[in-house]
């Protein structure tokens, strides 16, 4: 997921109740009073399984975790096997002046027949400004190339971008040749993946659903205990209380895989799942609710939808490919895919109810625009979506361990989304 750093300081005032099997609060809301401890044993549980990034084994091994933990809680669970594309790199050729350059990751469409480029190119800095115009340029850039940085190249829209070592910037900069040369090596390889999901039955006998949702799989070189392996225990926590407390609506728990890699689950489930999306209200995702600080999207209004419901706007060439490489040595340039990024489905009865919702529970929170992560599957094929996060926590890193996570964020968390979902469903 993309972080979004909001830093505010915020105070949780509970008040703790003599009470057999819930927990009370000034909230109003009341969470069994193993709600918190059981949604930290699956982040502990899915992190002990190591590294499980997209179409690993491990991957699969915490969807059969999770698979085994709902079909225990009574819930009618199912997994949908995905297959997907990503391009493998071999090598990467570059000599600039002649002389070979190390390149840390490279920004490119892999899924196009130009794999060798020759042309002039634009450094930047370690800052990686967009002062110059870098519209179908060659760009190189000093590693790190961190999310925010990429995604403000990104939008510029530039023919290529290979990340170097700040020396190896260095010392291109001292020089007067431009000669540049880069030829990358590699092939399309396919992978599998899966989603689990699972069905609590609403009250009401309607066709009508709301989708709680979050990722499973990690980021290469992290185990996600944040993310997510958080919004995973507090989603199947959430499905274990709507079994026991069943809303208007039917409610539809979804685990994605292959998030990190380009929100490959989600795209994955709209394809199969397009026509029967006509009856979901709302789609909610939970990615990082171990931090700190709680995020909520509520801004850009409704814009860019499609007429129909369900229908993905996806170029049809990249439906089932990755976004990024295996293991993150590469990510996409692709314009075709940049006005998804704009989409989004909020309209003024989620936001007010949102609103109405965290004002009633006294938690505090920040209202966030586009964020990153599976909703923006769904907000692009006119659903209505928004999604859940906190920040404050090391990702996509060796950090991102159990011993990060905020327990309280998990319980204000799980408070929210129960009563987001209660007025929506009772809204219906």
């Amino acid at each position: 997921m993309i972080n979004n750093p909001f830093i505010f300081l915020f105070l949780i005032l509970s008040l703790v109740c003599k009470v057999s099997f819930t927990q009370k609060s000034n909230s109003g809301i009341n969470l069994p009073n193993d709600f918190v401890s059981r949604s930290f044993n699956h982040v502990e549980s899915i992190s002990n399984v190591g590294i499980h990034s997209a179409g690993t084994k491990e991957e699969k091994e915490v969807a059969e975790y999770i698979f085994t933990e709902l079909s225990n809680m009574g819930i009618e669970t199912y997994i949908e096997k995905f297959e997907f594309q990503s391009f493998d790199i071999d090598d990467i050729n570059l000599k600039i002046n002649n002389r070979d350059i190390e390149v840390m990751q490279i920004c490119f469409n892999p899924y196009t027949s130009d794999l060798h480029f020759q042309d002039d190119f634009i450094l930047l800095d370690s800052n990686n400004t967009t002062e110059t115009n870098i519209k179908d340029k060659i760009v190189l850039a000093s590693f790190p190339l961190e999310n925010t940085k990429y995604f403000r190249l990104f939008f510029e829209r530039p023919k290529l971008i290979l990340v170097l070592p700040a020396t190896e910037i260095q010392l291109i900069q001292k020089g007067n040749e431009r000669e540049f040369d880069c030829e990358v090596k590699g092939r399309i390889e396919s992978y599998s993946s899966q989603n689990v999901i699972a069905n609590v039955k609403g009250k009401e006998n309607s066709n009508d659903e709301i989708i709680l949702s979050a990722h499973y799989d990690s980021y290469p070189g992290s185990i996600g205990a944040d993310d997510n392996a958080s919004g995973v225990g507090v989603l199947m926590e959430l499905a274990k209380f709507f079994k026991n407390n069943p809303s208007n609506l039917n409610l539809k728990f979804v685990a994605f895989g292959g998030e990190e890699k380009g929100l490959l689950g989600s795209r994955a489930y709209l394809d199969k799942h397009s026509k029967s999306l006509s009856h979901c209200k709302l789609l909610f995702n939970i990615d990082q609710v171990g931090g700190e600080h709680i995020f909520i999207e509520t801004t850009g209004d409704v814009r860019g939808i499609p007429e129909k419901k369900g229908c993905s706007q996806f170029p049809a060439f990249m439906r089932n490919k990755s976004l990024e490489g295996i293991q993150s040595n590469w990510r996409l340039l692709a314009p075709e895919v940049l006005p998804l990024f704009g989409v989004s489905n909020r309209p003024e009865w989620l936001k007010n109810i949102i609103n109405q919702s965290t004002t009633e529970l006294s938690i505090p929170v920040s209202y966030a625009g586009n964020t990153g992560s599976d909703q923006m599957t769904f907000a692009q094929a006119g659903i209505v979506a928004t999604a859940i996060g906190t920040s404050g926590n090391e990702v996509h890193s060796d950090k991102d361990i159990p011993t990060q996570i905020k327990k309280q964020s998990l319980e204000n968390c799980g408070k929210i989304i129960i009563d987001i979902v209660q007025k929506t469903a009772q809204n219906e």
